[in-house]
């Protein structure tokens, strides 16, 4: 268990991957459900994916009124 030692990296990495990404995704989700756009649950899954940039590119795409193909 000497990979788990020193600074803890690998416990870092993992709470990063469990609050994170899920947080994001569900964020990003309930922001494209609420928004009537097209698939919220896999915008929040692809988002979600990337964690923190993940949530800027939604938040960049949705800033600049992204075209979801419903005619908005």
């Amino acid at each position: 268990m000497e990979f788990l030692a020193g600074n803890g990296a690998l416990l870092r990495i993992g709470l990063y991957l469990l609050l994170f990404w899920p947080t994001v995704g569900f964020d990003v989700y309930r922001d494209a459900k609420h928004r009537g756009t097209s698939r919220p649950l896999a915008r929040g899954v692809g988002f979600g994916v990337f964690g923190i940039a993940g949530l800027l590119a939604y938040e960049t795409r949705k800033a600049t009124g992204e075209s979801n193909g419903e005619g908005d």
